[in-house]
């Protein structure tokens, strides 16, 4: 019960915190580091169009590690909506990231 109840309270790392990172980490090339900070920010991109409640979703699975049923208890929501929205919002994403 109490990782419900921290799950209340997410700490969120911000995308851009994320690319600040990966643009200081020492193991990569100059070149790579600029590569990957245009991913990350065509990544970033592509996240910010989808619904606040599809990011959530997201966020709490991929971000926070949460499994569907524990997502699904927070929201209010039945474990299989939870899951098809997670598989739908993925796509979408997919399809977003890769127009641009």
């Amino acid at each position: 019960m109490d990782r419900y109840r921290r799950a209340l309270h997410l700490s969120v790392v911000l995308l851009e915190q994320v690319m600040d990172t990966v643009r200081t980490e020492e193991a990569l090339t100059p070149e790579q580091m600029a590569l990957r900070g245009e991913e990350l920010e065509r990544l970033y991109k592509a996240a910010s169009s989808l619904s606040l409640f599809q990011q959530q979703v997201l966020q709490l699975r991929f971000g926070e590690g949460l499994r569907f049923a524990e997502i699904a208890v927070l929201l209010n929501k039945r474990e299989a909506t939870v899951r098809k929205l997670c598989s739908r919002s993925i796509a979408l994403l997919r399809t977003i990231y890769e127009q641009h």
